[in-house]
Order: C-alpha cells, then sequence, then structure tokens
C-alpha cells in the first residue's frame, strides 16, 4: 500500500473512532458538518501521527530526522520495540485528530500528554507558552466512538514523544533518559554523565516524568488488557 493509501485508511480510522473531531478541543470537522452558529467552534481537523512517518524512514534534511536516534540512544530500548513502532506507524494506535493549529505544535514538540492513573486518559503539558485560548483544554480522554474495536493511541507511543519532547526541550532530560533505559532494560543510566543535560538544564522547565513500563512488549488491544501499561507520570 501507497503511503498516501495509507494515510487516507488512517485517517478514515481515526474519523470513525475519535467522532469526527478534534481529541482536544472537541471541535467538530468543517469538512463533514454541516454549519450551523453555535457554542462550539468548527475548524478543519487533520489526522495526527504521535511518532511520525518520518521518525521510522528518517528522510535526510527533516527537522526531526534523529528522533529515532534520541530513542534508540538515550532509551537503548530492544529492536522488538522499535519493530513494533515500525509496524504501527500507520496504524489507529499511533494516531489522533486534532485542529491544525494543535497538529502544528504537536508535531513540533511544543506540547505532550502525560498520563493519569486512568488508562487512556491523559493531561496536556505544553513546553512553550500556552497559546492563548487553550486554558479551559488541558485533558484528554481518548475513546471508541465507533465501538467496532478500533484502536485506541497506545501509550507507549505517546510516552515515546513526551520523552523525546522534553529531550528536545531540555526540560528534565536527564532524568527522564535514565527512567526509560531504567525500565526497559534495568542496566542503569544509559549515557555517560558528560552527556547529559547539566544539571541547570534538568531544572529548566517543569517537574521530571517518569516513564513506567510492566514489560517489552506494546499494548495488544484498545482497551490494554493483558498488555503493558506504559505511562509518563510526573514527580513532584
Amino acid at each position: 500500500m501507497s503511503p498516501s493509501a495509507r494515510s487516507s485508511h488512517l485517517r478514515s480510522m481515526l474519523i470513525k473512532r475519535d467522532g469526527d473531531k478534534c481529541v482536544v478541543t472537541g471541535a467538530p470537522n468543517l469538512v463533514h458538518t454541516a454549519h450551523s452558529p453555535g457554542p462550539v467552534r468548527e475548524t478543519f481537523i487533520q489526522a495526527a501521527h504521535i511518532l511520525r512517518r518520518s521518525i521510522i524512514h528518517n528522510h535526510p534534511g527533516s527537522h526531526i530526522a534523529g528522533t529515532l536516534d534520541i530513542i534508540k540512544h538515550y532509551t537503548k530500548l530492544p529492536t522488538s520495540v522499535i519493530d513494533d513502532m515500525t509496524r504501527m506507524i500507520d496504524q489507529p494506535e499511533n494516531g489522533m485528530l486534532l485542529t491544525q493549529e494543535l497538529h502544528g505544535l504537536f508535531d513540533n514538540y511544543a506540547w505532550c500528554l502525560h498520563p493519569t492513573h486512568v488508562l487512556h486518559e491523559y493531561t496536556i503539558h505544553w513546553l512553550c507558552d500556552m497559546p492563548v485560548g487553550f486554558e479551559n483544554f488541558m485533558d484528554v480522554r481518548f475513546h471508541d466512538c465507533s465501538q467496532s474495536g478500533i484502536h485506541l493511541p497506545n501509550p507507549t507511543l505517546i510516552a515515546l514523544h513526551a520523552a523525546v519532547a522534553h529531550v528536545l526541550n531540555l526540560s528534565s532530560a536527564a532524568d527522564i533518559i535514565d527512567k526509560v533505559s531504567d525500565q526497559f532494560l534495568d542496566e542503569g543510566p544509559t549515557v555517560p554523565s558528560g552527556n547529559r543535560a547539566s544539571r541547570e538544564d534538568t531544572l529548566l522547565g517543569c517537574s521530571p516524568i517518569e516513564l513506567t513500563t510492566a514489560s517489552h512488549q506494546l499494548p495488544t488491544n484498545h482497551y490494554g488488557e493483558a498488555a503493558t501499561h506504559t505511562f509518563v507520570r510526573p514527580i513532584y
């Protein structure tokens, strides 16, 4: 299947699962919604990858071409996990519907999702100044509107996006790198201290986040049953 066909299929699946609206703001898709004045602002909705295809296929010149290298080098994830990421890159578990503005900011790691203690429920964490108008949109809860068993976003992929976002923004990077590595391999720190962010960098921005997982396997169903529950948890 060509990349364009895969993207079209992914968008179709996400429209069904997410109800053809932004998972953050709840704004319906202007393309498919008859105009009717009301309190909910209609907008153009886009299918966003949690981990972008260019991360896996690493196109030269891409401003995020090194993201997979960050994941591989700093977390030293098992090859099986990287292979699962490749398999799921154009699947519903690696996507969600967002407004055009939120999509661009997410792709540029300006914000990420931090999990709560409820599976598939997250809080939004901004790594830049929050744009005006988003103060009331701080929580995201994923569910399958189609009720047909379409996979929900994979917690491991969301956690990896969050970890990369913090690394790229030098916000608690050393803590995140160690936590990811320790949980997957139990080998202790993976990066020599000279290559880590400084203590000053570590204190920038926000509290550390912890990546926790019960095994090396990615979740295999949209309820997260009998699968790894991987999540990023703020440490206060």
